[in-house]
């Protein structure tokens, strides 16, 4: 007698792309009224968007679940597409306060800038067409500074900050210099941060065998006595559109490879101009740790110690807003 089964329910991670297929429909009504001024949530709900969607869930998964796994993801999709951009604005709104920078009217969007455009600078990088090609190959670079400054803002008013990402000024473009600069910055502390290359590397590598390891923020948090034992987060930076696949990249055993890592066990962190959906998040902060997305960094670049920073970032956040809108010409 064959035996009946029920299907098997699929994890949120196994449809992560069309979950995020639904945050980026609500981006792109979010970045029709930065350029306009408003937008409808129609904007985010085009048949052509719901048709890829549907192509993208069964493309991905087709080898890993049966057709009705398949169906059941769809149907979700279909049913809850039209509300779901609503409600994921109604949501990021809920999140940010003030500090977002709309206000929802029935179906209707409307742009109301605040003081610095923080969130509207995140949100133009995931709109960018290239993040490679000039000139938007400036905001991956801007990107990190922000998430920097957010990992700062994370930590309190002790933390301190390295940008590690590449490119980098050339005085620390080798990464053992690199590595030497970060010791020598978070407190040159015996044994955090020495190098010690594993015998079958290069003692000095060149940038073209290893730049920075996927490494491109570290946070850490001093303490006030300035002994040894302070917080470090190690942060990835993820802005492609292939940021779902960075989860697990940042390795701590492949840094144990060229250097010792702190004597307290540092945190990964995982930063993005993304909005990772709560069934994403949920994932992530298991798989790529502490997850900093585009709510959070908002959030925390609002605390009141990073005032005079984010002074000194207006200009360059304002610049690269101006970068991302250039989009419309590219």
């Amino acid at each position: 007698m064959r035996r009946l089964t029920r299907p098997r329910q699929q994890t949120a991670w196994e449809i992560r792309y069309p979950l995020d297929k639904l945050a980026q429909n609500a981006d792109e009504t979010e970045w029709a009224a930065v350029l306009r001024g408003t937008s409808h949530v129609s904007v985010g709900t085009q048949d052509e968007a719901m048709a890829e969607t549907g192509d993208e869930f069964a493309a991905e998964d087709a080898d890993q679940l049966i057709a009705s796994d398949r169906l059941q993801g769809q149907e979700i999709l279909q049913e809850s597409r039209q509300g779901t951009v609503l409600e994921q604005l109604e949501q990021r709104q809920e999140l940010l306060g003030d500090a977002y920078p709309f206000e929802i009217d029935g179906n209707s969007l409307i742009y109301t800038p605040g003081d610095l455009p923080v969130y509207e600078l995140l949100l133009g990088i995931c709109q960018a067409p290239s993040l490679s090609a000039a000139p938007f190959c400036e905001l991956p670079r801007l990107f990190e500074n922000l998430s920097l400054l957010a990992g700062r803002g994370y930590l309190g008013p002790q933390a301190r900050g390295y940008r590690t990402g590449w490119p980098r000024p050339k005085n620390v473009a080798r990464f053992k210099t690199l590595i030497e600069d970060v010791k020598k910055q978070s407190g040159s502390y015996p044994s955090e941060w020495q190098w010690q290359h594993a015998e079958h590397l290069p003692e000095d590598p060149a940038p073209k065998f290893v730049k920075e390891d996927g490494l491109d923020v570290v946070v850490w948090r001093q303490w006030p006595d300035q002994r040894m034992g302070q917080l470090y987060l190690l942060g990835q930076c993820a802005c492609g559109a292939d940021w779902l696949k960075k989860d697990k990249e940042l390795d701590l055993d492949d840094f144990k490879e060229w250097f010792r890592l702190p004597r307290t066990q540092p945190v990964r962190s995982f930063f993005t101009p993304r909005h990772a959906v709560d069934p994403i998040l949920n994932h992530l902060a298991r798989t790529a740790g502490l997850v900093f997305d585009r709510m959070r960094i908002v959030q925390a670049l609002g605390e009141g110690h990073l005032a005079s920073d984010r002074l000194n970032l207006a200009a360059q956040i304002v610049q690269g807003l101006d970068i991302a809108k250039q989009q419309l010409a590219a």
